[in-house]
């Protein structure tokens, strides 16, 4: 190999070196901006309601459901109805904490 053949050579090592370390550090940004979405994610509750607030529910945007509180009262009731509330107030809770994180996400001047 002449010493032009490794100078070139060595020159295009460098430079694929120069953009692999560029590309990690992307990569590790990626993976923090990821990690902080995440955590983001979890803290964005929302919270439904039916039946004039006797059946609450209270979800994370990850689509966790955190909490599901019903009035005693309403273990008579006819469970269909019943059920139709519960999914009624678990979907408005859904759809609050998506707004909620939609308007709060990391990064943005919400």
């Amino acid at each position: 190999m002449t010493a032009g053949e490794h100078a070139a050579m060595l020159a295009s090592v460098r430079k694929h070196l120069t953009v692999a370390r560029r590309t990690v550090r992307t990569l590790e940004d990626l993976e923090a901006t990821l990690l902080r979405v995440g955590e983001h994610m979890g803290k964005s509750v929302g919270v439904g309601e039916a039946l004039e607030g006797r059946v609450r529910a209270e979800v994370a945007a990850t689509g966790e459901l955190h909490d599901l509180a019903l009035d005693p009262a309403l273990l008579s009731m006819n469970p269909d109805d019943l059920s139709k509330a519960v999914l009624s107030a678990i979907q408005q809770a859904t759809a609050d904490a998506r707004a909620r994180f939609d308007t709060t996400e990391p990064g943005t001047h919400a």
